[in-house]
């Protein structure tokens, strides 16, 4: 995942998060097209 990719979906979590609309960690990740793990990557929580 380039960096660009990176920034791109911490916009749309963030969008999420403001509607918020994420659900739990699995939905989430379903809704960004990545993996649950690296959701918890993104913002930053361990697993």
């Amino acid at each position: 995942m380039t960096f660009l990719e990176k920034i791109q979906i911490i916009n749309r979590i963030d969008s999420l998060i403001r509607r918020k609309s994420t659900g739990n960690a699995n939905e989430l990740a379903n809704k960004l097209g990545v993996s649950r793990r690296c959701v918890y990557n993104l913002i930053g929580l361990p697993i």
